[in-house]
């Protein structure tokens, strides 16, 4: 009786939660999804105008060639 008392009492200490001081290190915080949440209220209009901005422009741009630039005013003022 005694070996049994013996071996449940070390499988039951194995198996309980380690204390305070003995638990494993803590994870780190991550601040950026908190970051982004709380960001995204303020800076959407800033963002969503920046790229339908950037999506005009590549559009409006992307169908020039070297003639279209040859023969614009604007590009020949400024090549001087």
């Amino acid at each position: 009786i005694s070996i049994c008392r013996d071996f449940l009492s070390s499988t039951q200490s194995s198996h309980q939660k380690p204390k305070f001081r003995e638990r494993r290190e803590m994870r780190l915080f991550d601040p950026w999804p908190v970051f982004f949440k709380r960001e995204w209220k303020r800076c959407w209009p800033f963002l969503t105008g920046f790229a339908v901005t950037g999506v005009l422009i590549t559009k409006l741009t992307a169908g020039f060639t070297e003639e279209d630039a040859k023969n614009s005013k604007f590009v020949q003022q400024h090549r001087r």
